[in-house]
């Protein structure tokens, strides 16, 4: 009797991105990919005709589709800015175990061990982030420049807490980071910056949808 598909594609794509996420591209072997879905090789290709690399873009799209159902489109929505992003880092603390999960973009980031569609991914995806922050702390009452210099320093806060987490086998970067995040990005406005504008912010958000498909193959929303 068939298994149901619905059931078992997240069954294995889960799968699949377990594996990702604990040995890279790289390193993801088929025969490692193949032991921990329990698929042999053929089948393995039946499902992902274009193999590893295939199985990497579909894992990339599974972690956009989080970010933009559970970061990207809370952080649209009405509401106080410091509420709005204490939510994201609950989320990402969530995600990634509060810093025991390693990151598809840093391990999917490297131009050199992933192949160009996934960097390119990763890419979009990031952009998207640091636009949505972006858009909260000029909601909040940041200056342009500051604000999006501060988007980029709470992922780059992010990336480098779970890399130094990974490295140390230690939770604790990444929980100390994440638990000052919101704090670090709506902190005071150095002296001599321009002054806060108050009108709402007129920076365009990105769909990550709109963002990645064209480099994912068309797999997000799909």
């Amino acid at each position: 009797m068939p298994r149901p598909a619905k059931t078992s594609d997240e069954e294995l794509l889960a799968q699949v991105v377990t594996v990702f996420r604990e040995a890279g591209y790289e390193a993801a072997s088929l025969s490692r990919l193949s032991e921990a879905t329990g698929l042999k090789r053929a089948s393995l290709y039946h499902r992902f005709p274009g193999g590893k690399e295939a199985m990497a873009e579909e894992a990339l799209a599974s972690m956009l589709r989080w970010a933009d159902a559970n970061i990207l489109s809370p952080l649209r929505e009405p509401g106080d800015p410091r509420e709005k992003l204490d939510r994201a880092a609950s989320a990402f603390s969530e995600y990634y175990r509060d810093g025991a999960l390693a990151c598809l973009i840093n391990l999917f980031g490297s131009p050199d061990a992933a192949p160009k569609s996934l960097t390119r991914g990763v890419q979009s995806v990031v952009s998207a982030l640091i636009s949505a922050l972006s858009n909260v702390l000029l909601e909040a009452g940041l200056p342009s420049d500051e604000a999006r210099t501060r988007a980029l320093r709470g992922v780059v806060l992010i990336q480098g807490a779970l890399v130094l987490s990974r490295a140390f086998r230690d939770t604790a970067p990444f929980e100390a980071t994440m638990a000052r995040w919101t704090d670090e990005l709506l902190g005071p406005v150095e002296a001599g910056s321009p002054p806060a504008k108050t009108e709402a912010p007129k920076t365009p958000i990105v769909d990550v949808r709109a963002a990645v498909a064209a480099h994912l193959k068309g797999r997000i929303g799909s």
